[in-house]
């Protein structure tokens, strides 16, 4: 008893640890900060702080966070490691054994050429040492992290600023993320800190006015109906079933997906069930049942495309999925004797 209430409290303790993932915000998202009043200590929707484990080094960390970072209302007196609230700006102040970093969750489904515009400043700077702030994207929220490229900014050496909350040297970064980001349920992007040179009281950062947009599709796509329900599948096999569909504009290098629904017609986690390489405005996609897929009356159909990315609506009407199964009577062990009958099985479906 004793052992198991132990595992049970380790459990609980690793599960503490976990960072909070923020919601994905849809684009087009913008954010100034204007509810920051010095002393906020609830981040907008779609933000959250974190901690990242390690020390501060001449490259941006790629670890994935071990905790969250609280909100709280901040001074360029500040020496110490934050997340803060700068009055209208969002801070960041790592030092070499506490890595900050504060993470904005984007949906850019449907959205290609994803452009992030922020506008970063310096907060505490002693011209003394030297940092970058950064920005790094990850697809979902699992994973390790990848730099954006030309995203740094250094903090201002010279004068100083070591009291109040404004910012000094501001400056507006205008990014392109890379096409893994485009048609994505989550993205997640984060800012944080490298190290560059000099030494002492490390230096503070603040980001505001952030924008990300994206260019919506005129594409798009229409899942005919779907013959052949109910489907019926096992444990061991599926069922074939043709998705026809019809679209519209130009698609360049595509590939056509179908998508299945849960039993309630959500494709909050679609199952994809079949791919068409094509760029016609027209066609059939041979896909098929998952074997184990559970019994329901309420499951849809979608096809969905990616170049350019497009989503497009259901088939329209429910389908129902059996999952079948078989049971053998009696269960029992039989021993039978040499040249004897047995109790005879029956098998049901």
């Amino acid at each position: 008893m004793k052992l198991r209430l132990l595992i049970f409290t380790l459990l609980c303790s690793v599960v503490s640890w976990g960072q909070t993932n923020p919601v994905a915000q849809v684009l087009p998202y913008s954010q100034n900060f204007a509810s920051f009043t010095g002393a906020t200590t609830a981040y907008p929707s779609g933000w959250q702080g974190w901690t990242i484990a390690g020390s501060l080094a001449a490259t941006y960390p790629t670890t994935a966070p071990n905790g969250n970072q609280a909100l709280a209302g901040t001074t360029n007196t500040s020496t110490t490691a934050h997340v803060g609230d700068f009055n209208g700006k969002l801070g960041i102040m790592s030092t070499g054994s506490a890595m900050k970093t504060i993470c904005l969750s984007i949906n850019t489904t449907s959205n290609t050429n994803i452009q992030v515009s922020f506008l970063a400043a310096t907060q505490r700077t002693e011209n003394t040492r030297q940092n970058e702030l950064g920005l790094q994207y990850r697809i979902g929220n699992t994973g390790t992290f990848t730099d954006v490229a030309a995203s740094g900014y250094l903090n201002q050496m010279t004068p100083t600023n070591t009291t109040g909350t404004t910012s000094v040297n501001p400056l507006t970064i205008n990014l392109t993320l890379p096409i893994a980001c485009e048609n994505q349920a989550e993205v997640q992007l984060r800012w944080l800190i490298r190290d560059v040179s000099g030494s002492g009281n490390r230096p503070g950062f603040s980001i505001d006015n952030v924008s990300v947009t994206g260019t919506t599709s005129s594409n798009t796509i229409t899942t005919s109906s779907i013959t052949g329900s109910p489907f019926c599948v096992t444990t061991n096999g599926g069922t074939a079933v043709s998705v026809p569909f019809t679209s519209t504009g130009t698609f360049t290098g595509n590939t056509y997906t179908a998508q299945l629904s849960n039993a309630a017609g959500s494709f909050a986690s679609p199952t994809n069930i079949g791919t068409l390489v094509s760029n016609a405005n027209s066609g059939t996609i041979s896909a098929g049942i998952p074997a184990n897929t559970p019994t329901g009356t309420g499951y849809r159909i979608r096809v969905i495309s990616n170049g350019p990315a497009v989503t497009g609506g259901n088939n329209g009407s429910d389908l129902t999925i059996n999952l079948g199964s078989v049971t053998i009577a009696p269960t029992t062990t039989q021993t039978i004797p040499v040249a004897t009958n047995g109790t005879l099985l029956t098998a049901t479906e």
